[in-house]
């Protein structure tokens, strides 16, 4: 059934299967989610079609890779930049004075405003 080939050449097609059916996966992943954001161009497709390892296919998709949200996104988004700038300046007065100027309907209380909120550490 194989033909004249040893286990040791079987085993190189087999491994070489698994890389390409994993890349393949990855490229319908990739296309999907930057099709998903509107963003995919006849171009970019061609290019991700061609790549023929996982780094060159995940060096296309990095531009378009959705980012994780960080704590200090969430509050830039809520306006709350200039209370840590604020802060870190350390004028006059305490935190929690400077946190109430930056009270509204997204921020509602001085913990949310400042951060303090009380979490487990590590």
């Amino acid at each position: 059934m194989t033909g004249s080939l040893d286990d040791e050449q079987i085993r190189i097609i087999a491994d070489e299967l698994v890389r390409l059916r994993g890349l393949d996966e990855r490229r319908v992943s990739i296309l999907a989610s930057i099709e998903e954001q509107g963003k995919l161009t006849d171009e970019l497709r061609e290019s991700i079609n061609a790549a023929v390892t996982m780094t060159a296919l995940e060096d296309l998709y990095a531009p378009y890779k959705k980012k994780r949200r960080t704590r200090a996104m969430v509050a830039r988004e809520k306006g709350l930049e200039p209370l840590a700038e604020l802060i870190l300046k350390q004028d006059s007065g305490s935190p929690e004075e400077f946190a109430k100027k930056f009270l509204n309907d997204q921020v509602a209380n001085i913990e949310e405003a400042s951060a303090r909120r009380t979490r487990h550490r590590r």
